[in-house]
């Protein structure tokens, strides 16, 4: 299962671009656009701001593809302890690693045992 993040990283890894492209197309916008006026200043904003929802977007995309590995990895935890209690601590420290992975789970994520 955690091999398939790598997956997902790798499959993402040209459309989350690095933070140095996304410094970059920033500084571009403020060098050229931000007090830029002609005519078509609209259409030249939308085609540089479409740079960055992209990469939010490819990056939403890859949290989220990364969030249901951790889910599950926390759920078949649970269903491994449950089946096979001598489990216990290895099962204990895989669900504690992928809470503090969460963070600021749903409340359905959210430990209640």
């Amino acid at each position: 299962m955690t091999k398939r993040l790598d997956q997902f990283f790798a499959a993402s890894r040209e459309a989350i671009h690095t933070p140095a492209y996304a410094d970059q197309n920033g500084d571009k916008f403020r060098e050229e656009l931000l007090t830029y006026t002609g005519k078509d200043a609209y259409q030249k904003c939308a085609a540089q701001m479409a740079v960055f929802t992209s990469i939010g977007g490819a990056q939403d995309g890859l949290v989220a593809s990364c969030r249901m590995i951790v889910k599950t990895l926390r759920q078949r935890a649970g269903i491994a302890l449950a089946l096979n209690p001598g489990l216990k601590d290895i099962a204990t420290a895989i669900r504690g690693r992928t809470q503090a992975v969460l963070r600021n789970p749903t409340p359905y994520e959210a430990p209640r045992h």
